[in-house]
């Protein structure tokens, strides 16, 4: 599978798992946990070793696709990544938080503006 085709797959589930309605009670419940117990420090540094390990994975991956010459070799893994698990997130936000729902069409747009963005032109 090309590193593309993982991206893909990987934003793909996270935005259909997002969009789904029967999850809606575990985005509200997993924002105001987070919310809540981030106050205390210990929770808050779990918080961070689970981000950091995320994040590492990610990065990986877009590290990959730049070694085999699928996203540009001037790619800022870093930033991409971030931008890639803020903007999921936010969507989980919006739609389980704050009732504005995310549909299909939102989480093709999002998808295919990080790919075209990161993809090497032919």
């Amino acid at each position: 599978m090309s590193s593309k085709e993982k991206l893909s797959s990987y934003l793909q589930w996270i935005l259909n798992w997002v969009i789904d309605e029967k999850n809606i009670l575990q985005i509200k419940f997993t924002f105001e946990f987070w919310s809540v117990t981030s106050r205390n420090d210990a929770i808050k540094t779990f918080a961070l070793e689970r981000y950091n390990q995320v994040s590492k994975d990610l990065c990986a991956l877009l590290e990959e696709g730049v070694t085999r010459g699928e996203f540009r070799k001037d790619l800022d893994v870093n930033s991409i990544c971030y931008i890639i698990l803020s903007s999921t997130d936010s969507i989980g936000f919006y739609t389980g938080i704050m009732s504005v729902k995310a549909n299909t069409a939102i989480a093709n747009n999002l998808l295919n503006m990080i790919i075209n963005n990161i993809c090497e032109v032919d």
